[in-house]
């Protein structure tokens, strides 16, 4: 289900990692890295899935910056990086 990125502020996200697998994880965050460039650079929007206590989520949204704990959207939201299952 795709949602609004001003909906992210609503949301409670999972207190664990939703990869398990070392190798996913890595590949997530080289996915994530592609996006912040392409955002940045191109003005590209991201299409982000994440797990909250809701379900699955998805949003397409412009990726501002990535911390090793939190991605940084366009508007200052952040969705945690332990919850992001993948970037596209």
């Amino acid at each position: 289900m795709e949602i609004s990125k001003e909906q992210l502020s609503e949301l409670h996200f999972p207190k664990y990692d939703v990869l398990t697998d070392e190798q996913h994880r890595a590949e997530r965050m080289r996915l994530i890295g592609n996006a912040v460039l392409a955002s940045n650079l191109y003005k590209v929007k991201a299409n982000i899935k994440f797990v909250c206590h809701q379900g699955t989520r998805s949003v397409v949204t412009t990726i501002w910056h990535c911390t090793d704990k939190h991605v940084v959207l366009k508007g200052g939201r952040v969705i945690p990086v332990h919850a992001i299952v993948n970037v596209s």
